[in-house]
C-alpha cells in the first residue's frame, strides 16, 4: 500500500492485492458477474486512486477452476479447462466505468479481445469493441454501441453459431416455470462467412440479422448459400397483432432435419417451410413441403421396414436412398410438443402418412399411420394373414405405430386388411375407385372407427 502525500504527481494511492477468493467478491467493484463467472479464482489486482478524482484497477485472474456462463449463447466453461483474465478498469469522477486491454484467454476453448464502457455502477453497457471473440464454432469480431435502450450489435468474421437462435418455442423443462427475461433488447446484424444452424450443417456468404427481447428471438433474417448455386433464405418476424411469421425456403431438404435435430439423412430436393403464430399465446400452426428428395439413414422407417421384411427398400436406404415425389406435413408448434395434424410422402416405391405428437418436454413421440408399398419390394406378400393385392397394382399396406422415447421408440406394424383407395389416392396421387359416397372412402383403416 503506497500513500502519496506530496504535491507531485496525479497519484493519490496504490493498493496491490494478490489474493484467491470467491468471483462473488468482485461484486464489491460492481462488476455483474451473477449468472456469468461463478467459482474461486486466483487474482492479482492494483487499486490506484488519483487526485482528480479517477482511479484504475488492473486484474489478473486465474479462471482454470471458475465456472464461465454465457447462456444466451448456450455457451460454458467448466472448471479444470485453462481459463485466464487480464483488464484494466477506469472509474471517472461522475462514476462511469471503461475497461480497456480486456483477454480472456482459454486457448483452443475460447478468447476474447476486447474494450467496452459503461455507465453508473455499471448498470449498463454503452459502447464495446470486440477484436476477437472465439468459443465452439463461433469466430467473430464486432462493435456494440446502446441506442436509445437497444443494444445495436454489428458483426463480422469466418464463423459463427446461431443454433440457440433458431431452437423456436424452445421447451422450458424447469420444475417453476418463470416469465421469459425481456431485456435487454438486441439488434445484431452483420456479414460472415459460415453461419451453423446445426452441429453439422452451415450455410455459407451469410447476411444476416437478429433481433432479442431478453432470451426470446423477436426476428431472425438468413440470407445465404447452402453450395454451389443452392440458396437458403430464413425469416421470422413479427406481426402486427404480437404474434410471427415463419418462411423458410432451401435447394436441398436436409437442412430440415438438421435444424429440427432429427436422426437420419435426407438429400437435395427443394424445402418449403411455412408457418403463422397469431398471437404471441396460440402455437404456431404451418406447413413443411419437400420436392424431389431422397431419404438415407433413417432409423425409425427402417425399423418399420424390418418388420414386414421390405429388403429392396431398406438396401434402397442404406445405399443410395429412397426416392420421394413430394412430402407435405401439416403441424401445430408448442414450447411442450410438435403436433402433426396431417403428413403424407409420396414415392415411387411407398407411400407413408403420419399423425401424431412429439413431446418435446421429456423426448418422447407417439406417431401413427399407413404404409403402402409396391409389392416388387416385398419378399413377404401373401405370408402376412389378411393383405389384400388391390386393383392389380402389387400394392400392400400396413399400418404402423411408435411409441416412447424418440431416439428408439418402440414399434407396432398390423397388415390392413382393405386399403381404401382414397388411401391410394392420398399417397400416390392415383385416380381409385372407391364410391364417393362412401364418407370413409378417404381414411385409412388404420383411422376409421369402428
Amino acid at each position: 500500500w503506497n500513500e502519496n502525500f506530496g504535491d507531485e504527481g496525479d497519484d493519490r494511492s496504490k493498493l496491490a492485492i494478490t489474493t484467491t477468493t470467491d468471483l462473488s467478491e468482485l461484486r464489491r467493484f460492481n462488476l455483474p458477474l451473477t449468472g456469468i463467472a461463478e467459482g474461486p479464482t486466483s487474482l492479482s489486482a492494483t487499486y490506484t486512486t488519483f487526485k482528480s478524482g479517477n482511479q484504475t484497477i488492473a486484474l489478473t485472474a486465474d479462471l482454470t477452476q471458475s465456472t464461465l456462463i454465457a447462456d444466451l449463447v448456450d455457451w460454458r466453461k467448466e472448471p479444470g479447462t485453462p481459463s485466464t483474465l487480464s483488464l484494466k478498469i477506469g472509474i471517472d469522477p461522475s462514476g462511469s466505468y471503461r475497461i480497456d486491454d480486456i483477454v480472456l484467454d482459454g486457448d483452443e476453448d475460447h478468447r476474447l479481445v476486447g474494450h467496452m464502457q459503461a455507465s453508473t455502477d455499471f448498470k449498463r453497457i454503452t459502447s464495446a469493441t470486440i477484436e476477437t471473440l472465439r468459443y465452439g464454432k463461433t469466430d467473430i469480431s464486432g462493435d456494440l454501441k446502446d441506442v436509445n435502450g437497444v443494444y445495436q450489435i454489428t458483426l463480422s468474421g469466418p464463423s459463427m453459431n446461431i443454433m440457440p437462435f433458431i431452437k423456436l418455442d424452445e421447451p422450458n423443462t424447469a420444475k417453476v416455470q418463470t416469465p421469459p427475461i425481456l431485456d435487454p433488447k438486441m439488434q445484431i446484424s452483420g456479414k460472415v462467412e459460415s453461419v451453423f444452424v446445426s452441429a453439422n450443417r452451415s450455410v455459407d456468404d451469410v447476411d444476416f440479422t437478429l433481433n432479442l427481447n431478453g432470451e426470446q428471438v423477436d426476428r431472425l433474417s438468413v440470407l445465404g448459400s447452402i453450395g454451389v448455386d443452392k440458396g437458403v433464405n430464413i425469416q421470422y418476424l413479427p406481426t402486427d397483432n404480437g404474434g410471427h411469421s415463419l418462411n423458410i425456403t432451401a435447394d436441398d431438404t436436409g437442412l430440415a432435419l438438421d435444424i429440427a435435430d432429427i436422426t437420419g439423412r435426407l438429400e437435395g430436393g427443394q424445402l418449403k417451410i411455412t408457418g403463422q403464430r397469431e398471437t404471441a399465446a396460440e402455437p404456431m400452426l404451418g406447413r413443411i413441403e419437400m420436392r424431389d428428395f431422397k431419404l438415407l439413414d433413417a432409423p425409425r422407417l427402417t425399423k418399420i421396414l424390418e418388420v414386414i421384411s421390405v429388403t429392396g427398400i431398406i438396401a434402397a436406404l442404406n445405399n443410395e436412398g429412397l426416392a420421394f415425389d413430394t412430402l407435405n406435413l401439416d403441424f401445430s408448434l408448442t414450447p411442450e410438443s410438435f403436433e402433426i395434424l396431417d403428413s403424407v410422402a409420396r414415392g415411387n416405391a411407398m407411400g407413408v402418412t403420419a399423425t401424431g405428437t412429439i413431446n418435446r418436454i421429456d423426448n418422447t413421440l407417439n406417431i401413427g399411420g399407413d404404409i403402402a408399398v409396391a409389392g416388387i419390394f416385398s419378399n413377404t406378400i401373401g405370408a402376412i394373414p389378411g393383405i389384400n393385392l388391390l386393383l392389380g397394382d402389387g400394392l400392400f399396406g400396413v399400418a404402423y405405430r411408435m411409441t416412447g422415447p424418440r431416439d428408439d421408440p418402440n414399434i407396432s406394424v398390423n397388415p390392413l386388411s382393405v386399403i381404401a383407395p382414397g388411401f391410394l389416392r392420398k399417397v400416390f396421387g392415383g385416380p381409385g375407385s372407391a364410391n364417393d359416397t362412401d364418407p370413409n372412402a378417404d381414411v385409412p383403416e388404420s383411422q376409421r372407427g369402428n
